[in-house]
């Protein structure tokens, strides 16, 4: 449906048409950033949770890496080619809704939702290719036998129970360093702010950007969980770089941000 709104919205001439597809797709794409993760989680062995986890970061990375590509003006980033650059979308979600039939139930929600051991065993079996999965059914029926007697989570008691706060303030607070640490609008205004900056080639630049972002999501995964203590050291030495050397461009003629940039390599220069 998004496509189709997207798709449209030219032969249309229908602005509302573009918003509305974008809508869709933004929401589709959110869905699938929360469900997503989860499902790998409860399909995934235990010792591996990290690295599927991180094999779906890549991917999302990946394929803003692709869009990219696709966008270049000598690819479909034309004014006659946009509206069949954004149907591509379409493409990855036929194949999703084609594949989903054959993917495996989630045996931890089988087990501990549904209360269906054989499906549970059944489905473990599959994933796992072989049947020792024993040890892990046993996991899940302890956890079940744990959660037996307690309330239903519901998303009011996320925020009044205690137990709950500290998770909940970890999980926010990481979710929404990394939506306000900028990258959604390096992605968005990079090109623009590398044409004002004078680079040559700025689209090119911009796909050296989401290079980078698959470089350092694949270093992530070697990292581990030390990566936290890094991205809090690039994020630091992010803010102060943009602070003292990216200029302000709204409202702003190239001169003046030519002119802004001269200034801040001038003041750089008297400090070394």
């Amino acid at each position: 449906m998004a496509v189709a709104f997207m798709g449209i919205s030219k032969i249309a001439g229908s602005l509302e048409a573009l918003i509305v597809g974008c809508f869709l797709t933004g929401l589709f794409c959110g869905l699938n950033m929360t469900l997503i993760p989860l499902y790998i989680q409860e399909i995934s062995p235990t010792r591996l949770h990290g690295a599927f986890s991180t094999m779906n970061q890549l991917s999302q990375t990946a394929g803003i890496f692709i869009g990219q590509i696709v966008s270049l003006e000598n690819a479909l980033g034309t004014s006659q080619c946009w509206p069949v650059m954004l149907s591509l979308s379409a493409l990855p979600a036929i194949l999703q809704y084609l594949t989903l039939p054959f993917c495996p139930e989630s045996p931890h929600y089988c087990l501990i939702n549904c209360h269906e051991d054989e499906l549970a065993a059944r489905e473990l079996q599959r994933l796992r290719g072989t049947q020792d999965i024993l040890e892990e059914i046993e996991e899940m029926k302890e956890e079940a036998a744990n959660l037996k007697g307690t309330e239903d989570v519901t998303m009011l008691r996320l925020f009044i129970v205690p137990s709950y706060k500290q998770p909940i303030l970890i999980a926010l607070i990481l979710t929404a360093s990394t939506q306000l640490s900028g990258f959604n609008a390096v992605i968005n205004y990079s090109t623009k702010i590398f044409w004002l900056a004078g680079v040559a080639h700025p689209t090119h630049t911009t796909m050296g950007i989401g290079t980078i972002n698959i470089l350092f999501t694949m270093f992530s995964h070697l990292v581990g969980p030390y990566v936290f203590l890094l991205f809090r050291g690039f994020l630091l030495m992010a803010v102060l770089y943009t602070y003292f050397r990216v200029p302000e461009t709204r409202g702003c003629t190239f001169e003046e941000v030519d002119a802004e940039f001269h200034q801040a390599d001038t003041i750089l220069t008297s400090c070394f």
